[in-house]
C-alpha cells in the first residue's frame, strides 16, 4: 500500500468533476513565489509527502504576505525532512473560508466498499459524527447520509448546497467503483463555500 502524491489525488478528483482547491505544486521557492504572485495571499502551504498528521509535524502553513512566504516555505520542507526523504514538493492553495465537512471511502474486508460523509472541524473530532453507506449507493442514499448526521443543523448553508454535496459523495463512489486498486480515500476538508463545496485536502490510499 502507498500514498498517492498529493497533487495526483487532486487530478484524480478533478477528472471525476469535484470541485477542487486551485494548488500549484511548488519544488523550490522560486516556483513557490510564481504561484504566491499567480494567487495571492493568504495562501496555505502543505508538504506533499507520506506524513500522516503532517499540521502536528509543522507541515502545514499559513502565509499571510510575500515577507513570510520564504521562511514558511523553508519551515515545511526542513520539518518533512525529519519525517521522510520522498517529497513530492510543497502544495500551495489560496486561503479557504467556509464549513467543513468530510467525504471519503474505503474497502471494508467484511461489507465491501463503503463510502462515508460527516461533519468537520471539531463534530468530526470529537463527536464521530459521521454517517456510511456500502455501494451501489444514489442519491437517497446520499441525501440520507446527510440528514443523519449533524451537519444540517449545525450548517444552516447546508440546506442550500446540499444537493451539491450530495453530488460530490455520489462522485465519490463512482470514483472508488472505477478504480479497485484505490483502498482509502478521504476528501478532509471539504470546505462549504458561498461558491459550493470545495475539495481542500484529500489523502488517497492504494496497492
Amino acid at each position: 500500500m502507498s500514498k498517492l502524491p498529493d497533487y495526483k489525488a487532486y487530478a484524480l478528483l478533478k477528472k471525476y468533476n469535484i470541485p477542487i482547491a486551485p494548488f500549484a505544486l511548488a519544488k523550490n521557492i522560486k516556483q513557490a513565489q510564481a504561484t504566491a504572485e499567480k494567487f495571492g495571499f493568504p495562501l496555505v502551504l502543505k508538504i506533499d509527502a507520506e506524513i500522516i498528521h503532517k499540521a502536528k509535524a509543522g507541515c502545514v502553513k499559513v502565509v499571510q504576505n510575500e515577507k513570510e512566504l520564504i521562511p514558511a516555505f523553508n519551515d515545511v520542507m526542513r520539518n518533512a525532512k525529519k519525517k521522510t526523504k520522498k517529497i513530492a514538493g510543497v502544495i500551495i492553495q489560496p486561503f479557504i473560508k467556509g464549513s467543513e465537512l468530510i467525504v471519503g471511502g474505503k474497502r471494508d474486508p467484511s461489507f465491501g466498499t463503503i463510502v462515508m460523509f460527516g461533519s468537520g472541524g471539531v463534530l468530526a473530532d470529537v463527536l464521530k459524527d459521521v454517517a456510511f453507506r456500502v455501494l451501489p449507493l444514489d442519491r437517497f442514499d446520499a441525501e440520507m447520509m446527510i440528514t443523519e448526521t449533524k451537519a444540517p443543523d449545525a450548517i444552516p448553508a447546508l440546506q442550500l448546497r446540499q444537493r451539491a454535496v450530495e453530488d460530490i459523495i455520489m462522485k465519490v463512489a463512482r470514483l472508488l467503483e472505477a478504480n479497485p486498486k484505490i483502498i482509502e480515500l478521504d476528501i478532509n476538508p471539504l470546505f462549504l463555500t458561498d461558491r459550493g463545496p470545495i475539495a481542500a485536502d484529500v489523502r488517497i490510499i492504494s496497492l
